[in-house]
């Protein structure tokens, strides 16, 4: 029986032009991709580890709205009570929506301490002098005769800012605001002046660990830099005395951890 030769190898230039080292029989397949531009599958844990942290971001934004809302009450309680003293219809519209709700107040029917603004009266006297006084009184005490005229805004207007959207912009109307009875206080109670730059620092810096978390915290452990901020958001609502937002902070914690 007659026997054929085996077919000798040869050898397989590679597309740069370059000698392939390997070699390969005419029957074997050449066009396999090498390992190396083979897709690799993803690592399930970047998968788990990027859930994770939009977990937490979204706790975090939570934290942010809640110690906002914390401002906003703030703010607009300080308001109504100013109305209030002064003898305004308050129109209150709840954060939360629904309905408006109007306080009145008639302290000053019941004999309470607190005068009511009167309207900005214009005293003319006899000879002619004007004068513009406040309160009750029909005469100017020379003699003059008194005409009611417009209220004066700028003394009467309410001095608490109107909340707004910000969380920033509202904790610095409340740094101000505490600034200023420090400031009215220091002549009789000490240390007046201190304590209110402690607040204000107190806030100020929980406030901006709020707004701005570390990125570089929460690329290294995320969960730290969560805790972070809520940390700081009970702080924050415990310094304003708003029980509400401690124990939403307590509940956003325990949740997304």
């Amino acid at each position: 029986m007659e026997r054929h030769p085996t077919p000798a190898p040869r050898n397989i230039t590679n597309s740069s032009g370059h000698d392939g080292n390997s070699t390969i029989y005419p029957d074997e397949s050449v066009s396999a991709p090498p390992l190396a531009t083979l897709p690799s599958l993803p690592d399930s844990s970047s998968f788990s580890s990027d859930a994770t942290t939009r977990h937490l971001e979204e706790g975090a934004a939570e934290v942010r709205d809640t110690c906002l809302a914390a401002t906003q009450r703030y703010l607009e309680a300080l308001r109504v009570n100013w109305e209030l003293r002064h003898g305004r219809d308050v129109f209150a519209v709840p954060l939360g929506g629904g309905p408006a709700r109007r306080h009145r107040d008639r302290a000053w029917e019941r004999g309470s301490p607190y005068v009511r603004a009167g309207p900005c009266r214009r005293a003319v006297s006899e000879t002619g002098v004007r004068g513009c006084i406040r309160g009750f009184g029909s005469h100017d005490g020379n003699g003059g005769r008194i005409i009611d005229v417009a209220d004066d805004d700028q003394s009467r207007d309410n001095h608490v800012p109107r909340p707004t959207d910000s969380l920033l912009q509202n904790t610095s109307y409340i740094c101000d605001l505490i600034w200023r009875r420090a400031l009215r206080d220091r002549g009789d109670v000490l240390g007046s002046e201190i304590c209110g730059c402690r607040d204000i620092g107190v806030l100020l810096q929980c406030a901006e660990t709020v707004a701005f978390y570390d990125a570089k915290e929460w690329a290294r452990d995320p969960e730290r830099g969560f805790q972070m901020i809520c940390e700081a958001g009970r702080i924050f609502c415990r310094d304003l005395k708003d029980a509400e937002g401690m124990e939403r902070v307590n509940d956003i914690a325990v949740r997304r951890v």
